[in-house]
């Protein structure tokens, strides 16, 4: 049987290293140091949802800790005992969420030596919300704020991607121009965090990474345009059957990897009910006559971040990579689709997706298997 201890909790820190103080009484205090905690998952991105600066109780399941004071722990405690949850009461904002292999984070939260993939929102946060490292005046606390003057590895790769005119082909000097934009924003923000690639070995990584997973953009901007029709209304039971075979044609003639994380978001943002589905929040779908190609390329641009973190992780698995973004529906759909097993064949990034339930809870079994099916 568990065993539950109450009181406040703290948390200080000090050459990036925190320290968790749990306040049992007035006197006692146990500290809790070298604290790493296991991702959050599907279900828990619930507590996402609301006002930034509203309480909310933030389930934080450990992974590994060091207790320093045992003696200060309840006599009900073993010396021996793990602590394996702590429940964390906050009216502190989660703008800044970080994604990584089995969920998500607090950006705050994760471990000193990850590194960041900071996508264009989280670029717009860091500008309004600090000075040289410090907030601005009349600025509510946030978790991100633990890590704010940390010597915070960021690679903006992401950033750079994006491009301030959408346009579908990025050169090798659109990208550097966007690292030297990029660079400016964090110095100015994070001075004491650290960009460890150059801007040409940055500039010649992402170009290549856009080679091999992205030499379609114009396609995938039209299947994206193509398939909206069938994402704005929700789909009649007995149409789904019909409704994945035109997908499947549709992807075919743009020529879009069936086994593609945007082919399955499509899937599911056509056949899920509207108002749950992560996937379909993100395609943001309008009618067809009003949904342009910036709507759609905003759209690509979500899946294609989810691409560069499993890409990243794929080349280099011994890096923590977080994938950071103030998007709670991409959120939700990376914990709904929970990739795995990362690896390349030949160019071409290979993994395993769990996405029944999260994405296709409404269908049933022979439905389902019409969605796999159109995948092969």
């Amino acid at each position: 049987m568990d065993d539950f201890l109450d009181g406040e909790l703290s948390i200080s820190k000090k050459d990036n290293n925190k320290t968790i103080i749990l306040h049992v009484s007035d006197k006692e205090k146990v500290l809790i140091e070298n604290i790493t905690f296991k991702p959050l998952n599907f279900e828990e991105t619930e507590i996402l949802w609301g006002e930034d600066n509203q309480e909310r109780l933030i389930p934080l399941k450990i992974a590994s800790c060091k207790i320093l004071n045992h003696q200060a722990l309840p006599p009900e405690f073993d010396i021996n005992d793990k602590i394996a949850k702590i429940e964390i009461k906050s009216s502190w904002s989660l703008k800044i969420i970080a994604l990584t292999i089995g969920g998500w984070l607090p950006a705050g939260i994760t471990p000193s030596d990850s590194q960041y993939l900071l996508d264009k929102n989280v670029f717009n946060i860091l500008n309004t919300r600090y000075n040289n490292g410090e907030l601005r005046e009349s600025i509510g606390n946030d978790f991100f704020d633990l890590i704010s003057t940390d010597k915070i590895i960021i690679n903006p790769s992401l950033f750079m991607l994006e491009g301030n005119n959408q346009s579908y082909d990025r050169t090798k000097k659109d990208l550097a121009e966007k690292y030297e934009e990029a660079v400016s924003i964090i110095k100015k923000t994070l001075p004491n965090s650290i960009i460890p690639h150059s801007c040409e070995e940055l500039a010649e990584s992402t170009f290549g990474m856009l080679s091999q997973l992205y030499n379609n953009n114009i396609g995938k901007i039209s299947f994206i345009q193509e398939i909206i029709t069938h994402l704005y209304k929700e789909t009649a039971i007995k149409k789904r059957h019909e409704v994945i075979e035109t997908l499947k044609k549709i992807a075919i003639s743009n020529n879009i990897d069936r086994k593609s994380i945007l082919f399955i978001a499509a899937l599911s943002a056509a056949l899920s009910t509207p108002k749950s589905n992560p996937a379909k929040k993100i395609f943001k779908p309008k009618p067809p006559e009003e949904y342009t190609q910036k709507h759609a390329y905003n759209a690509l641009s979500d899946f294609r971040a989810i691409d560069y973190l499993m890409w990243a992780t794929a080349i280099d698995p011994k890096t923590k990579s977080y994938l950071c973004t103030n998007d709670k529906n991409l959120v939700r759909f990376w914990c709904a689709i929970e990739p795995t097993n990362f690896s390349f064949i030949g160019n071409r990034l290979s993994f395993n997706l769990k996405f029944k339930e999260s994405l296709f809870g409404n269908l049933n079994d022979e439905e389902f298997q019409w969605v796999i099916d159109s995948t092969h």
